[in-house]
């Protein structure tokens, strides 16, 4: 196994590479296949595009106005502050925020600009999945698994969420959680699902891919954007291709100063690409310590670099209040290095990662 130490030579030499010509060869074409629902998003070619995970609506004028003209969006954003951000950029994206797989009993959402209770008045047993013959409950973040095979369900959630897309004026829907059941661990439901259990997950990918398409086949909530978390566990054979976009909740680490070990980072960037190459929406998020947290914002930065396309967007995240670091101002220009099929095409003999960029 590849060591920490390796990964960490890689996310410095990378992201802050020693400077050269600019690079002969020529730069890649845009994909054939960009999703045209995502065509208005910023095209992140040149630049490094920042999107929150959430902005704090107590901010001053000065601090809201900044936002709006260095991020590209964030999620979970009231009409009335959206409405604001859009008087500085017209052009600001603010997506909503829905469980993928979950209805919460406890938890609020917003719509227009308000946060109302999730969990509505009368639910239908039949929304509800079951095992071992009971509704199943993610006791850590308080939410019931919903059969989202269901006709009703169905009926009912897309409904509800087009109105309140509508409601906010957003610009598309992040659905979080959107990962086979237990791959958020078996034990944090009541009842507990199998730590592994072969037809479980295929049952559950097959269930996952079928509402995939029937959400993308809803012009009113797209793009559809999924937290597909971590994206490492090596089984996962949900087809997020299927939908307009991921967030990548830990782009290359597993927490702050826990960076992946190469097999699992090489995993990760490789289902990035596979999604990047089509022009669809990708988020990669990580976790801060702190502001002077330098390893992981390097980490990430390389990461993200190294297999950015042209809907790819970067967020090192401390929290609600409004974040600037200096890789965000990195200015390396568009990448004259087109984006492989896998990112060991990357791998140079020192096993370092390179790509060449127009000014670096």
């Amino acid at each position: 196994m590849r060591t920490r130490a390796h990964l960490l030579r890689v996310a410095f030499a990378v992201a802050f590479a020693i400077l050269m010509l600019p690079a002969t060869v020529a730069p890649s074409a845009s994909p054939s296949d960009t999703i045209a629902i995502a065509e208005d998003w910023p095209d992140t070619s040149a630049t490094i595009a920042v999107f929150s995970d959430q902005i704090d609506e107590s901010i001053s004028e000065a601090q809201l106005e900044f936002v709006a003209t260095h991020y590209a969006g964030s999620q979970k954003q009231t009409r009335a502050f959206t409405r604001q951000l859009r008087t500085h950029e017209p052009d600001y994206k603010v997506i909503h925020y829905r469980l993928g797989l979950g209805l919460s009993d406890v938890s609020q959402i917003i719509e227009g600009d308000d946060w109302v209770a999730e969990w509505p008045a009368s639910p239908a047993d039949s929304w509800f999945y079951e095992y071992a013959g009971e509704r199943v409950y993610q006791h850590q973040w308080n939410w019931y698994l919903m059969d989202v095979s269901d006709s009703a369900w169905r009926t009912w959630w897309t409904a509800e969420v087009e109105r309140q897309i509508a409601a906010n004026e957003n610009d598309g829907l992040f659905i979080d959680s959107y990962s086979v059941p237990n791959y958020l661990g078996g034990s944090n439901y009541t009842p507990a699902l199998p730590a592994f259990d072969v037809g479980f997950e295929a049952e559950w990918v097959s269930r996952m891919d079928s509402y995939s398409a029937y959400l993308t086949g809803r012009a009113a909530m797209r793009p559809v954007i999924a937290n597909a978390g971590y994206w490492v566990t090596g089984r996962d054979a949900v087809d997020y291709s299927l939908l307009d976009g991921v967030m990548i909740e830990g782009l290359g680490e597993w927490g702050p100063g826990s960076p992946f070990d190469e097999g699992d980072w090489v995993l990760q960037q490789d289902r990035i690409l596979s999604l990047a190459r089509e022009g669809k929406v990708v988020i990669g998020q990580s976790y801060l310590d702190s502001p002077s947290d330098a390893t992981t914002r390097r980490m990430a930065t390389a990461s993200y670099l190294l297999s950015k396309g042209t809907r790819s967007y970067l967020c090192l995240e401390l929290g609600y209040e409004p974040e600037w670091f200096p890789e965000y101002d990195l200015d390396l220009g568009t990448a004259t290095d087109a984006l492989p099929d896998s990112i060991d095409e990357f791998r140079q003999a020192s096993g370092l990662y390179r790509r060449r960029f127009e000014r670096g």
